[in-house]
């Protein structure tokens, strides 16, 4: 019986995070621009690329899911290329985009390598919640930086909120305190971020958001 209902979490999950990604990538290139810290972006992918290929955990229902999101992620990945030399650094030259963005990929990708091998981690439920709260925390960055919702939306807010609350449920059952806490602090700043979504910043204090016109 708790099998069957972290499977079905697991599937909740599953489908909530490719919900977010599909958003992301529709709202992307609706507002030619990309919708996900491209921080985040780089070890999303790499986390999904490790998880479907390399690393396998005997469950095919996750290596689905984790092919599934490391297909729709390379969707936001050329949303970030076509439009993400508009948030570079003006004092930078943009020369400098691909070459920073190749360099960062090829450190994600090798920072879930090794730490995954290293902590015999064969589920990366671990690294995979750390970089789930790093992101939430970059998203409230971005929509503070960019000073307007270009990219965002409320679904993606709460299709991320979804997809992470499922497995922390599942987490819970199982006694994991370190994924239950990390989970719990996610959905705290998933429920800010989509505050700052649903209200534009105005009525979320102090995490106020000015818009720019």
């Amino acid at each position: 019986m708790i099998e069957l209902l972290n499977q079905s979490l697991y599937v909740v999950s599953g489908t909530a995070w490719s919900i977010a990604y599909i958003f992301i990538i529709i709202r992307g290139f609706r507002d030619k621009t990309y919708g996900m810290p491209f921080i985040s972006l780089a070890f999303n992918i790499s986390w999904e690329f490790c998880f479907a290929t390399i690393f396998n955990d005997g469950n095919p229902v996750h290596r689905v899911v984790n092919m599934t999101w490391f297909l729709l992620d390379i969707g936001i990945l050329i949303t970030y290329f076509n439009y993400g030399k508009r948030d570079w650094p003006q004092r930078i030259s943009t020369k400098y985009f691909y070459p920073y963005s190749f360099f960062v990929m090829t450190m994600a990708f090798a920072i879930i390598y090794f730490a995954t091998r290293d902590l015999h981690d064969i589920y990366g439920a671990n690294v995979a919640y750390i970089m789930n709260l790093t992101m939430s925390v970059l998203y409230i960055n971005m929509i503070n930086t960019r000073g307007n919702l270009s990219g965002q939306s409320a679904g993606i807010a709460v299709a991320k909120l979804i997809g992470t609350l499922a497995p922390t449920i599942m987490f819970y059952m199982l006694r994991s305190k370190f994924l239950t806490f990390t989970g719990g602090l996610i959905v705290v700043f998933d429920l800010i971020y989509l505050l700052l979504v649903l209200n534009a910043g105005r009525l979320v204090w102090p995490f106020r958001l000015k818009l720019r016109s």
